[in-house]
């Protein structure tokens, strides 16, 4: 009877032991619930950790220790991610993973992140401030300022460029003034010489001056000679004036003659004067390829194009008397131009043929017909046109 006293006893002790350490797993549970996402403390409630619910207390019991591995791990990337965000801002204190994982000493260093990243956010502030102000001093022609510059603005580089812009405007004046300057100085005869350094501009500036007055001196006296001169013009005006009507007779007798030799020569059956080649004949393309008039400037082999000499503004020329008549052969989008190499030389040799897919004022833009036969073009390499295809540009004409 004493012993099942006892033991009745030391079971009473173990059922209240038992539920007190249920009690305590459920508050365990609830804490590791706390803005989680996760329901662990529905299912490990005082009833379902029960001695009277052994079972069911088996297959939720579990859950507890995956949810807190669950947490380590978290926290361990947590950790990870805190001290990569510190070695990508450069901070002073870099914060090593391990001592941010640590329960007892994990907040100084967390703080020293936090007050890093906020010393980097009031810096770049700074120097977005300092960027904006230099673009204001500067007077970009876009207006920039430090929203459309901050951290994840897609466009940040774009509207940046605005500062770039305007600092290479500034540069190429200030090379402009400094080329300018030393021109005049040599112009005017400045034998020394007349560096544009910050450190000697002004000195400079003023022998050039200096010069500049002298030759202002010289120019006045040249005025009056050239005052003297003009004088003497005006009694030869009149001698040019009748020399111009005799000028304008003679013209006239001339173009009356070319007129009765064009009609002789139409009455004898010979062969009248030649009229200038027309834009766009034959002639004219003919003379792209025997004038060397196109040649390869650039070559993308990425994008599978080049870029040719020839455009809309291309002229051949063709000797007239004793003048030069320059024509325009309009050589046409679409049109398929051969490329060779070495034509000068006599050992000519073929490269590809390619289509012209724009045409510009000055130059165009082609692709190669065929890519996997042709050769490989190259800057300077020789480009024409062919009879068959200065045909078909005609025909297409007509």
């Amino acid at each position: 009877a004493v012993f099942s006293f006892f033991l009745f006893e030391k079971r009473a002790q173990l059922v209240d032991g038992w539920n007190y350490m249920g009690g305590e797993i459920g508050k365990t549970a609830a804490a590791l619930d706390k803005n989680s996402g996760t329901d662990l403390a529905a299912k490990l409630t005082s009833e379902n950790l029960s001695t009277v619910n052994y079972a069911q207390m088996q297959q939720e019991l579990p859950k507890l220790a995956q949810s807190a591995e669950e947490l380590v791990k978290q926290r361990d990337e947590l950790a990870d991610a805190l001290a990569q965000v510190a070695r990508n801002l450069g901070l002073g204190k870099q914060p090593a993973a391990a001592e941010l994982q640590k329960v007892a000493s994990y907040k100084a260093p967390m703080a020293q992140v936090v007050a890093g990243s906020k010393d980097y956010y009031r810096h770049t502030e700074d120097l977005l401030a300092a960027v904006v102000a230099s673009a204001r001093l500067m007077k970009t022609e876009k207006t920039v300022t430090a929203a459309l510059l901050r951290f994840g603005q897609a466009n940040w580089k774009r509207d940046y460029q605005a500062v770039d812009d305007r600092i290479n405007t500034m540069l190429r004046r200030d090379k402009d003034f400094s080329d300018g300057a030393t021109r005049i100085a040599r112009s005017i005869g400045v034998t020394k010489a007349v560096p544009m350094d910050p450190a000697h501009h002004v000195a400079s500036l003023e022998t050039v001056r200096s010069e500049g007055d002298a030759l202002r001196r010289r120019a006045n006296e040249l005025n009056a000679q050239l005052t003297e001169a003009k004088n003497r013009i005006k009694n030869l005006e009149q001698v040019i004036q009748e020399r111009n009507g005799q000028i304008s007779d003679l013209t006239e007798q001339r173009d009356r003659k070319n007129r009765e030799l064009f009609r002789i020569c139409q009455a004898l059956g010979l062969e009248a004067p030649r009229a200038p080649i027309d834009d766009g004949s034959a002639e004219a393309l003919q003379l792209v390829r025997t004038q060397e008039k196109g040649r390869v400037i650039e070559v993308d082999r990425k994008f599978g194009f080049l870029v040719v000499s020839l455009g809309k503004n291309t002229r051949v020329e063709e000797k007239f008397g004793n003048r030069i008549n320059y024509v325009n052969p309009l050589i046409p989008e679409g049109a398929v131009l051969t490329i060779a190499r070495n034509m000068p030389s006599g050992q000519a040799e073929f490269i590809c043929k390619v289509k012209l897919v724009k045409v510009d004022d000055n130059c165009s833009i082609g692709e190669v017909i065929d890519p996997q036969s042709a050769g490989k073009p190259q800057a300077d390499d020789l480009v024409f046109l062919d009879d068959e295809e200065i045909a078909k540009i005609l025909k297409n004409r007509k």
